[in-house]
Parts: C-alpha cells; structure tokens; sequence
C-alpha cells in the first residue's frame, strides 16, 4: 500500500494551484476586455457579472490584490456609485497588469 507524505500532498497542492494560477492569467486578457466593454456600454447587469466572476477566480488563486479591488468594483456598481467606475476600473487594470498580462 502506498500512502503520501505531507510533503507529497503539499506538492501536489501548490502544483494545482499553480496551473489555476496559469489559467486565470491566460484568461486574463479576455476577462478584462468584458469587464471594459460592458463598462464603457454602461450594462451594469453585465459589468457586474464580469467583475463578480473576476473577483472569484482571483480568491481561488490567491491574488489578495485582484480580489479586494474586484470586490471594491462590485460594491460600487451595487451601491451605484457610477462616478467610482473609473477609478475601480483603472485600479483594477493596473493590478492585474502587475501580473505580467
């Protein structure tokens, strides 16, 4: 029988979220573009979804950053503070630039 180590499932832990890591970057592009296209279109149902979805993956990964400013995002468009959009916007872009995109 064999069992794994602490170390083992550690490993195997850090190299999922690794590659989550990879994919939400990767998707990263296509995610900001909804997020600014809604944005500029005023649909708030659909900022609000991009922005929501955004914030999720980014908890998943660990990217403290995104996620915070993301939920920021989502608190204004909630609390229809539309002169707050493009800061959040900017501040969100901004961050998630920092990821190398």
């Amino acid at each position: 029988m064999i069992t794994q180590t602490q170390d083992d499932r550690q490993d195997k832990m850090e190299n999922i979220l690794a590659e989550i890591r990879r994919d939400f970057v990767d998707d990263l592009p296509n995610a900001l573009d909804a997020i600014m296209t809604s944005h500029r279109e005023g649909d708030m149902d659909a900022l609000f979804q991009a922005v929501h979805r955004l914030k999720g993956a980014a908890a998943v990964c660990q990217f403290d950053d995104i996620t915070l400013l993301s939920e920021n995002y989502c608190e204004a468009i909630r609390e229809s503070h539309h002169d707050q959009l493009d800061e959040c916007q900017a501040q969100l872009v901004m961050a998630c630039g920092q990821l190398g995109i």
